[in-house]
């Protein structure tokens, strides 16, 4: 139900929309920017930006699915162009720095094998495969060129980029989850940006503030210093929890709610589940 819904049409903000929303008991804020030269004045790309208000840190929810089921609706209306086509869901990040984990931590437990020859389930893609292209400090190749010759390889015609982000807002961090359809993520620590569009498909973002800049809080910290918390590993289990169990459920929309939620919760590779039972079947 709508809480809000506003928009205005003035000299320098014409093609820009905003609405609240509540889902599934989460505050939802969406901002449309539809003309590329006015989201230029914003320092933004012509898109959807969602943000999802959690009102307490994710490693403090007691019970994530009301969450999950937020996310899986905002991920519906954002991935719905793509149905029937081939998508990549890619993990940004460095899988050995808890604050920048999630997006590998999300695409190395996600049971795409598992639903695609196992289950019984009809997917809304023609194909999802995934990918984690590490970090080009380590490989010392740039991140959006090997994600495009991932989306070669793949076929997709439609990438899903999951990172951990920094924000300037400390009330942001660990409370809010982003979903854009306007194209990459861009990184805080990055010399060079990267340039998405080298891809030549849509790109659907989501992100968790993990980190805060230095010098948001202290002014004489250095520009590329984040801080994060000692609590931080919990939160990014609990993002990938979120985000793993969304995805699956808008991906596999037939599959019941307590297997992707069991599978989202999966502690090891969950292809080693295949040899025994793993979740009965309960309620969608």
């Amino acid at each position: 139900m709508d809480e809000r819904k506003k928009s205005f049409r003035g000299k320098e903000q014409r093609d820009i929309s905003f609405e609240v929303q509540r889902i599934h008991g989460y505050r939802v804020r969406t901002a449309t920017i539809t003309n590329n030269e006015t989201g230029k004045l914003l320092g933004r790309a012509a898109g959807k930006y969602h943000t999802i208000e959690i009102g307490e840190c994710l490693h403090e929810l007691m019970d994530m699915r009301n969450l999950s089921e937020c996310l899986a609706e905002v991920l519906r209306s954002a991935l719905e162009p793509l149905y029937g086509k081939r998508i990549l869901l890619c993990g940004l990040g460095n899988a050995d720095n808890p604050a920048d984990s999630l997006g590998p931590e999300v695409t190395r437990f996600m049971p795409l094998k598992v639903f695609d020859e196992v289950g019984k389930y009809e997917c809304r893609f023609a194909g999802v495969s995934s990918f984690a292209p590490g970090i080009t400090m380590s490989n010392n190749i740039r991140t959006e060129h090997l994600v495009k010759s991932a989306v070669e390889a793949s076929g997709a015609e439609g990438v899903v980029l999951i990172d951990s982000v920094a924000t300037e807002e400390y009330s942001h961090l660990f409370r809010i989850i982003d979903v854009s359809t306007a194209g990459g993520i861009t990184s805080h620590l990055a010399a060079n940006q990267a340039d998405w569009s080298i891809l030549g498909v849509p790109i659907i973002t989501i992100g968790v503030p993990t980190a805060i800049p230095g010098k948001a809080l202290f002014p004489k910290a250095t520009e590329r210093t984040l801080f994060t918390e000692s609590r931080i590993s919990d939160v990014i289990m609990s993002a990938r929890t979120v985000i793993t169990y969304a995805l699956l459920r808008v991906c596999w929309p037939d599959a019941p709610a307590d297997v992707c939620y069991g599978f989202a919760r999966v502690m090891k590779d969950p292809t080693a589940l295949l040899s025994g039972t793993f979740y009965d079947e309960g309620d969608k």
